[in-house]
């Protein structure tokens, strides 16, 4: 571990923001609802911001996966750069910062106060069936980003789906490494995310979008789509 720190020091002094732990002020604990991974919120210059441990490789994020290599964790490094390119779907990544105890933090924009699930409870008799479609639409093509660049979300819900301005982004990525079976799982949560936006057992949803929830929900994994079809 003492290795991948100096190579991730050497990789904010070429080319990955650094934030100064000590100019964040106002530190609070939060939960993100659904990875139920303890978070920090944080205040600098009148900005908030949400700050995510860096798991070590005894210790990664997603539970089922029991190591990682260096070579992995390397690689979610350098795709954490990729974000800084933002994709208009996907919560925007900002830099790195290091605590007090030396362990890293990714640094991401702070939008936890809107979340899809909480905007539907309030606004859904409001949307029309255009809004919901365009809703799924942005949360596709953010998963698309994601499994573009190799990376699973893994705990993909309506809770980690933010909403600004009538655009949703996806956030709660905060690990790496991934797998085929992360990559199906995301998909069956997409299909659970269609069919919360829109009943698929209602005569008014399209017969296309219908087939392809039903397909994101098939059993069998291997029969579930790549979210670019």
């Amino acid at each position: 571990m003492k290795f991948l720190k100096e190579w991730i020091d050497e990789r904010i002094n070429d080319d990955i923001y650094f934030f100064d732990y000590e100019d964040f002020s106002n530190i609070e604990e939060i939960v993100d609802n659904g990875t139920k991974e303890i978070l920090k919120k944080v205040d600098l210059e009148n900005k908030m911001f949400t700050i995510a441990t860096l798991k070590n490789l005894d210790n990664p994020a997603i539970k089922k996966v029991t190591k990682i290599t260096e070579n992995e964790f390397k690689e979610f490094i350098n795709k954490l750069k990729t974000f800084n390119e933002v994709h208009p779907n996907i919560n925007r990544f900002l830099g790195l910062t290091k605590g007090p105890d030396g362990n890293y933090f990714s640094v991401w924009e702070y939008t936890f106060e809107r979340n899809l699930s909480n905007y539907l409870q309030t606004e859904r008799s409001k949307l029309h069936l255009d809004d919901k479609i365009q809703m799924a639409l942005d949360i596709a093509h953010g998963l698309m980003f994601l499994h573009s660049e190799k990376m699973a979300h893994g705990t993909l819900d309506a809770s980690n789906v933010l909403i600004e301005n009538g655009r949703l982004t996806i956030t709660g990525f905060y690990f790496y490494g991934s797998s085929e079976e992360d990559i199906k799982d995301d998909i069956l949560s997409l299909g659970h995310l269609l069919h919360e936006l829109v009943r698929i057992d209602s005569e008014d949803t399209p017969l296309e979008y219908k087939q392809v929830c039903q397909k994101c929900l098939h059993e069998d994994p291997d029969l579930r789509p790549e979210v670019n079809e």
